[in-house]
């Protein structure tokens, strides 16, 4: 997979959208998944809403828990939220992840 580095401090990149995981169904949908393998946070540069989305995310990766919890309480748009469900989803397995790996 071709990634671009777009915040290292976050692990976020992002790549085309024939790059995008083969087991996905329909690709163009794609804002982001998780590619575990280098625990990267990858964006779909071809969707529509890609920049959106990005600055969305990365703004939302600064915040801490508290004001995530302030913020999400505030979001009335279903698209977003699931959007933002997902990402702390990834969040949480990224955690868990680095948790983990301290401990060994």
């Amino acid at each position: 997979m071709n990634l671009k580095i777009v915040n290292s401090k976050l692990g976020i990149a992002s790549c085309s959208r024939d790059q995008v995981v083969e087991d996905i169904h329909n690709p163009s949908t794609v804002i982001f998944f998780y590619y575990q393998k280098r625990d990267w946070i990858v964006f779909n540069e071809e969707h529509r809403d890609y920049k959106l989305f990005l600055e969305l995310v990365q703004g939302y990766m600064e915040l801490n828990d508290r004001q995530r919890k302030v913020f999400l309480d505030q979001v009335d748009i279903a698209e977003v939220r699931k959007m933002i469900d997902t990402l702390n989803r990834i969040l949480r397995i990224r955690r868990k992840r680095h948790h983990s790996m301290k401990a060994a």
